[in-house]
C-alpha cells in the first residue's frame, strides 16, 4: 500500500441489497487493506474529497453529481458497469455507475477484488464490463428422498442441505463469481415445499414440519435475490411423492393417469403462490415418461408438459421464466407444443458434450435442430454436466474460456454447470481421519473455490487476463510459491480433460476418470443396470483399445494402429501415442511445479498440503494413463500383426502402468477415506486387481493366438 491508513469517504445508493452486499465486500478489503472508512450519505455526496462512490444510472443525486464533477459515464448495458476515476488535488475519488442494480454489485465486486489482490487503491484504473453471457447458472441437485433413485439419494446428512448458514456462503461465492441463475433439481420436491390443499395425503411432513421447509425456501430465494440471482425449481417427470402413490395404489415413478395430471398441476400452482420470491420453473420430460424412441411418445410428452406446466402458470396468473430441458424431446415438437404460445420466456438446455463437459472445450454429440431450427421463440442454455471430477481439485482457464466462447459462438444465451458437491454431499466428508487436520474448509464448493470462479467470471468476462488468477493464487499461498501453485494447478487440470477426451463416453455412469471405473453403457439399458449395482466396473487394456474419442482429430488406438500399418499420413491427427507424451509431460511438469511451491510455501500451509497431495495424485494418474495407452496401442498392434514383440512391449507398458497405481494407491487412498462415485464409497484400492489383470492380458492373447493357429 502506497502510505498507510489512508481514510476513504465512501457514498453508495440507498435501499439497494444488491450495492448493500458488494458495499460490505468493499469494506471488507479496504480495511483488510489498512484503510480507514466512513460512510456517508448520498446527500452528503459533495462533500467528498478523496473515495468511492457507488451507485445505479439515473439516480438523480448521482446524476447530479456526475454532471458537477464532469465524469462521463460510457454506454452502459444490462448488468454492465464502469469504473471512472477522478483525481482532485486532495485525492483520488473512485466512482461505480452500473446500469442497474446487478451492475452497481459488479462494479463494487471488481473493486473490491482489486483493492484485496493489489493492496493498494492507487492502482486502480478505469474500466467498464458487460455481461459476456445473459445467463451464468449453477444446477443444483436437491438430497431429498427420490422417488427414482429412492432413500440412498439422501446421504449421510442432509442437514447441511437444510442450514442457512451453507445457503448464506454459498450465494455469496455465487455472486462473487458473477452467478446469476440457481436451477435446484428434483424429481418431485413438492412434498417437501408446499401444502397442496387438494391433496393432502401427498406428504408425511407435520404442519410445522412442512412450514419450517416453507420458511428455509423463502428465505434462500430472498438472500438468492438480495445478490442478484435468479431462481428456479426444475422437475422431472412422471414422478409423485411416496405419500401420494401409496394413498393411491399408483408407483411413484412411471405412472400417468389422469388423477396425476390433476395431482401435479395442483402442485405447480401452489408452488407459484407459496413462493413470490422465485423466479421460475422448469421441468424436462423426464426417464419415466414416454418413450423418447417413438414420434408419438415425444408429442405426448410435450402436451402432458403444457397441459400441467405451462397451463398451470397461465391459470395461476403468474407468467414466469420457463426451462425446459431437451432430453427426451424433440426440437420442432418442443417448439410447436411448449414454446410457441407461452407468452413469458422459454429457455431450452442442451447438453454440452453429453455428460462429460471436461472432455473438450468444443461441442459435441448434441441435435443441431435445436439451435437451428426457424421459427424459434425459445433461447438456449448449454448445460455444462459433469459427475466426473469429485475428489481432486481442478482449474484450467484456457479450457473454460474456450468452452464459454463456443457457447456464444452457437447463438446460446448463457449456461448452467452442475455445482460441486451438490446433491450427495456438500460438506467435505472424504478426508481419512489421519489426513482431516489440513482441512480449512467446511464445504466443498470452499475446497473447490477456483473451479467455480473460473466458470462464473469467464462467464462474465472471458478477457481476464491470466494475471489476476495468479495474483489470488499469490494471495492464498505466499509470493514466493503462488504462482507455482497455480501453475501446478492449471497443467494438472489438464490430465483427466486430456483423458476424457480420448477414452470418451457419453454418459456420467460410463466413465470417471478419477478412478478408470464406469459401469453404465450408453447403448443399453443403463437405467436399470443402475438400480442393481453402482457403476464402479474397472475399465481394462481392451476397453482402452476399443474406445471412441471424441472429436475426430483425436485417432482412437485401431485408426492409428491401421494408418501406421498401411503407412498412411497422420497429418492434422493426434496419435495415441503423441496424446500419452502431452500426458508425461503435464505429470512431469505438476510434479516440478508442487515441489517447488512446498520448498517455498509462505501462506495457507495447511490448505496447501491437501493440495500437494491432489496434485500428486493427479501426476501419478496421468503417468498410469500415458502407459495404460501406449500398452493398448502395443496390444492392438500384436492383434493385428502377431508380432511376439509387441506383446512384450505391451506387457512391459502395462507393468509400469500398475506401479504407477500403486503410487496412486498410497498417496490418494491416505489421504482421501471416503471418495465418491456418485453417493458410493470407493477407492483406487479396489481397482487393483483390474489393474492387475490388465498386465495378464497380452499373455493371454497371445494363448488365443497360438490355438488359432
Amino acid at each position: 500500500m502506497s502510505c498507510a491508513k489512508v481514510h476513504m469517504r465512501v457514498v453508495k445508493q440507498e435501499g439497494s441489497p444488491m450495492i448493500d452486499f458488494a458495499f460490505s465486500e468493499l469494506l471488507n478489503s479496504l480495511h483488510e487493506t489498512g484503510y480507514t472508512t466512513e460512510v456517508l450519505p448520498p446527500r452528503d455526496v459533495s462533500e467528498l474529497d478523496q473515495g468511492v462512490v457507488i451507485g445505479v444510472l439515473n439516480q438523480v443525486w448521482l446524476d447530479d453529481w456526475l454532471k458537477r464533477e464532469e465524469i462521463q459515464i460510457p454506454e452502459l448495458e444490462a448488468e454492465g458497469f464502469t469504473v471512472r476515476v477522478k483525481t482532485k488535488q486532495r485525492g483520488r475519488t473512485l466512482v461505480i455507475v452500473g446500469f442497474d442494480e446487478k451492475g452497481a454489485m459488479y462494479g463494487g465486486l471488481d473493486l473490491a477484488e482489486q483493492v484485496y489482490l493489489n493492496e493498494d487503491i492507487d492502482t486502480i484504473q478505469e474500466k467498464t464490463e458487460k455481461p459476456f453471457l445473459r445467463i451464468r447458472a449453477v444446477m443444483f441437485h436437491m438430497p431429498l428422498p427420490s422417488p427414482y433413485l429412492g432413500q440412498q439419494w439422501k446421504t449421510e446428512s442432509n442437514k447441511w442441505f437444510f442450514d442457512v448458514g451453507y445457503w448464506r456462503a454459498f450465494l455469496n461465492m455465487l455472486a462473487r463469481n458473477r452467478y446469476n441463475t440457481l436451477t435446484l433439481w428434483c424429481e418431485h420436491p413438492f412434498n417437501y415445499m408446499v401444502r397442496v390443499e387438494k391433496y393432502p395425503e401427498a406428504t408425511s411432513l407435520s404442519e410445522n414440519e412442512l412450514e419450517a421447509n416453507i420458511e428455509f425456501f423463502k428465505a434462500v430465494f430472498a438472500m438468492a435475490k438480495e445478490r442478484g440471482i435468479d431462481t428456479y425449481i426444475i422437475t422431472w417427470n412422471i414422478f409423485v411423492s411416496e405419500e401420494f402413490a401409496k394413498a393411491h395404489g399408483i408407483p411413484p415413478s412411471g405412472h400417468d393417469s389422469f388423477l396425476v395430471k390433476d395431482y401435479m398441476e395442483e402442485c405447480v400452482k401452489a408452488l407459484l403462490k407459496t413462493y413470490p420470491g422465485l423466479t421460475g420453473i422448469g421441468t424436462c420430460a423426464g426417464e419415466r415418461m414416454k418413450s423418447w424412441r417413438d414420434p408419438w411418445g415425444l408429442r405426448y410428452n410435450a402436451q402432458w408438459i403444457k397441459d400441467v406446466y405451462m397451463n398451470s402458470i397461465k391459470e395461476s396468473r403468474r407468467i414466469v421464466p420457463f426451462i425446459f430441458r431437451a432430453w427426451n424431446s424433440d426440437p420442432k415438437i418442443a417448439q410447436e407444443i411448449i414454446a410457441a404460445d407461452y407468452p413469458g420466456q422459454v429457455y431450452v438446455s442442451q447438453k454440452f458434450n453429453g455428460e462429460h463437459m471436461y472432455s473438450s472445450p468444443k461441442q459435441h454429440h448434441y441435435k443441431q435442430e435445436w439451435l437451428t431450427q426457424k421459427p424459434r421463440s425459445y433461447e438456449l442454455i448449454w448445460t455444462l454436466y459433469s459427475n466426473d471430477l469429485e475428489t481432486f481439485r481442478w482449474g484450467d482457464p484456457e479450457f473454460v474460456r474456450d468452452a464459454l466462447l463456443n457457447c456464444k459462438v452457437t447463438g446460446a444465451v448463457g449456461f448452467k454447470q452442475r455445482a460441486i458437491g451438490e446433491a450427495v454431499f456438500g460438506i467435505d466428508l472424504m478426508h481419512s481421519e489421519a489426513q482431516s487436520a489440513h482441512i480449512s474448509w467446511r464445504y466443498l464448493f470452499e475446497k473447490n473455490w477456483f473451479r467455480e470462479m473460473l466458470w462464473g467470471r469467464l462467464g462474465y468476462n472471458p478477457d481476464i487476463p491470466e494475471g489476476i488468477w495468479i495474483k489470488y493464487f499469490v494471495k492464498r499461498y505466499g509470493p514466493e510459491a503462488g504462482e507455482d501453485v497455480y501453475r501446478a494447478t492449471m497443467i494438472s487440470s489438464r490430465i483427466l480433460t486430456t483423458v476424457t477426451s480420448f477414452h470418451w463416453n457419453y454418459m456420467d455412469g460410463d466413465w470417471f476418470p478419477e478412478f478408470c471405473v464406469g459401469g453404465w453403457s450408453t447403448e443399453r439399458q443403463y437405467r436399470e443396470y443402475y438400480r442393481r449395482e453402482p457403476p464402479d466396473k474397472f475399465h481394462s487394456v481392451i476397453e482402452w483399445i476399443f474406445n471412441h474419442t471424441i472429436d475426430e482429430t483425436l485417432l482412437n488406438i485401431p485408426q492409428y494402429v491401421d494408418k501406421m500399418l498401411r503407412g498412411e499420413s497422420l497429418e492434422g491427427k493426434t496419435s495415441p501415442l503423441e496424446l500419452a507424451s502431452r500426458l508425461e509431460e503435464y505429470a512431469r511438469q505438476t510434479l516440478q511445479h508442487s515441489e517447488k511451491a512446498a520448498e517455498k510455501i509462505s501462506r495457507g500451509k495447511q490448505e496447501f498440503r491437501c493440495v500437494h497431495l491432489d496434485l500428486k495424485a493427479l501426476a501419478y494418474l496421468g503417468n498410469y494413463y500415458a502407459e495404460k495407452i501406449k500398452g493398448a496401442t502395443e496390444l492392438m498392434f500384436f492383434l493385428r500383426t502377431w508380432d511376439t514383440n509387441h506383446q512384450e512391449l505391451a506387457t512391459d507398458h502395462l507393468r509400469r502402468a500398475a506401479e504407477w497405481w500403486e503410487k496412486l494407491i498410497e498417496v490418494a487412498s491416505g489421504h482421501y477415506a471416503k471418495p465418491r462415485i456418485f453417493w458410493y464409497v470407493f477407492g483406487w484400492d479396489k481397482c487393483r486387481e483390474g489393474v492387475a489383470r490388465d498386465i495378464d492380458i497380452p499373455r493371454q492373447l497371445g494363448i488365443v493366438e497360438r490355438s488359432i493357429r
